[in-house]
């Protein structure tokens, strides 16, 4: 038997772990696709996404037109430096989402969360498009988990210690052939029983951490995402903050 190597054991372990190699992330039905999105706060959620087929040029420069215009309703100005830009998007609806997400899913401020990369970002090349094609992922809804990994080009966001960490990137995990095998996936998340620890019980940790970061993605800052995801929870802000700091 070959002597065993911890020291590469614990590498690999390490690089599962920035893949979001575990079993949390979002269950649920979600919608993957390419979009002119809007990278401005100035601009409603529901209104930042205008989808289009990549294969399909007209689609694509209504797309864009639509996005510009929206923009300019909106009164932000449409420049080279803040402009639309082409994205993979993941759409999830609080309306599917499975297993303890479920609970929460009921506190969201809005009725979809929107995780948009664009693509050429490294998270893009490099976590998102492997994952779409190791699942052959088709633009559309599937039941599937979206989970998170480090942004493995190095961006950066100011953390709520006020130190710089790096950001987190949504990328498609999972997919199951339908509601029965979602919800079978969702119910083994996180459900054992565990005793309290920082005011917030142990089984409940997980899911209050991914409701954090996947506000951080949708672009909140972090003392908001803390006091957004206390008040749904019904924690103390103290208590959030703990946790995902």
């Amino acid at each position: 038997m070959d002597e065993f190597n911890m020291d590469a054991f614990l590498d690999a372990l390490d690089e599962l772990e920035k893949l979001g190699g575990g079993e949390g992330g979002l269950f649920g039905q979600f919608e993957f696709g390419v979009a002119y999105f809007i990278y401005s706060g100035e601009v409603p959620q529901d209104d930042r996404c205008h989808e289009f087929d990549p294969t399909d040029t007209e689609s694509r420069n209504k797309a864009k037109e639509d996005a510009e215009d929206t923009m300019e309703e909106h009164g932000v100005e449409v420049t080279k430096e803040n402009r639309p830009q082409i994205s993979y998007i993941f759409k999830f609806p609080k309306a599917t989402a499975k297993g303890i997400t479920a609970e929460r899913a009921e506190g969201w401020a809005v009725d979809e969360r929107v995780f948009a990369t664009p693509v050429w970002a490294d998270a893009a090349k490099e976590v998102i498009k492997p994952a779409v094609k190791e699942l052959g992922l088709k633009p559309g809804k599937h039941w599937g988990r979206i989970s998170f990994a480090e942004d493995p080009g190095g961006r950066t966001e100011t953390g709520l210690d006020g130190e710089e960490k790096i950001r987190l990137v949504a990328f498609p995990a999972e997919t199951y052939e339908n509601e029965a095998a979602c919800e079978d996936a969702a119910g083994g998340n996180g459900n054992e029983s565990a005793e309290p620890f920082g005011g917030i019980p142990t089984k409940f940790r997980k899911e209050v951490i991914n409701d954090y970061e996947a506000l951080r993605a949708e672009g909140l800052p972090p003392k908001k995402a803390v006091a957004k995801v206390a008040e749904d929870w019904e924690y103390a802000n103290a208590d959030v903050l703990d946790l995902v700091s």
